[in-house]
């Protein structure tokens, strides 16, 4: 008989959309975004498709870089992100320090506004998964269960 490790499977990363706080701008706004991943069908079949044709991201996974192919893989990522990840926020203020509405278009916008690394920092922290994992019990929460 074969073992079963389903227990595994809460360690995906949820679906669950989570808050990013960008401490570095002014207002201090806060992205709710979702998993930059597998578990984000969207984004997936986004990628997915984008790699289908010689997209940027494509030729980045070939191991072809260079400055052109790089800019343009962000641009690309900036759009998904628009898209798929970036689902909403708080605080975000628009160039007359009143806040924006928060839309598809206005997300585009912001997104390309922002500093390269900027975007970098909000694009690693959405594509690790360890960041999206369900609350998961701590130590002291263990012991308590197990009568320690």
């Amino acid at each position: 008989m074969t073992a079963d490790f389903g227990q595994l499977k809460k360690l995906e990363p949820g679906a669950q959309v989570i808050e990013y706080p960008m401490f570095q701008l002014e207002g201090r706004p806060v992205l709710k975004v979702k998993h930059a991943g597998r578990t984000n069908r969207g984004y997936a079949n986004a990628v997915d498709k984008m790699n289908a044709k010689a997209s940027p991201l494509r030729r980045i996974a070939q191991g072809k870089l260079d400055r052109r192919t790089i800019d343009a893989a962000r641009e690309d990522s900036r759009e998904l992100f628009a898209k798929h990840v970036v689902i909403g926020w708080e605080g975000v203020l628009d160039t007359s320090d009143k806040p924006a509405e928060f839309s598809e278009d206005n997300c585009r916008a912001f997104l390309f506004a922002l500093p390269d690394y900027l975007f970098e920092e909000l694009l690693r922290f959405c594509t690790d998964p360890t960041n999206f994992l369900p609350d998961m019990p701590d130590e002291e929460e263990i012991e308590a269960q197990a009568g320690n």
